[in-house]
């Protein structure tokens, strides 16, 4: 339920790295 929510973070703000870190802490 986060991850859709993640992607479209990192859509927006543009930042992969980010979103790795975040899909990283929550797998």
């Amino acid at each position: 339920m986060r991850r859709p929510l993640v992607a479209g973070n990192w859509k927006m703000n543009g930042s992969r790295e980010m979103t790795e870190t975040l899909v990283s802490g929550i797998g």
